[in-house]
């Protein structure tokens, strides 16, 4: 089962597969679904799906009416685990989201998630140091 996919877990033996979340978010319907409805789906401990489609499905929703919920953005992408998005990947994507860069509160999440990777790079560092000098 590809890795980009929803997963809402019954019970440990059952699960249940819906389309991937990539898809789901193309689908017209998605576009449509109401900012809490949108928020309580992605609150359930239960969905398992890819960060990286989380938050591409949250920038088609945003964009599909710019105007009105681009104040709720941020609500959304704060519920998006970015730590979990290889730096490249997230800096990518996220570079070609230009109203993401207007509001200080959506890049919040994503400048964490940068300083989360920059300190795994220094740790990383720190060993290497450390390893030479004994």
């Amino acid at each position: 089962m590809p890795s980009k996919c929803l997963v809402w877990r019954k019970s440990c033996r059952r699960k249940v597969y819906f389309p991937r979340l990539y898809l789901v978010d193309r689908n017209r319907h998605f576009l449509y679904l109401p900012y809490e409805r949108l928020l309580s789906i992605l609150k359930r401990p239960e969905l398992c799906a890819d960060e990286l489609d989380v938050f591409l499905a949250i920038v088609s929703w945003v964009d599909a009416q710019r105007d009105d919920r681009q104040p709720v953005a941020p609500s959304l992408l704060r519920l998006v685990r970015f730590q979990l998005i290889p730096p490249d990947i997230l800096a990518r994507e996220v570079q070609a989201i230009d109203w993401l860069f207007n509001n200080h509160e959506c890049m919040e999440p994503v400048w964490e998630a940068y300083k989360c990777v920059l300190l795994d790079i220094i740790v990383v560092i720190i060993g290497i140091f450390y390893s030479f000098k004994k």
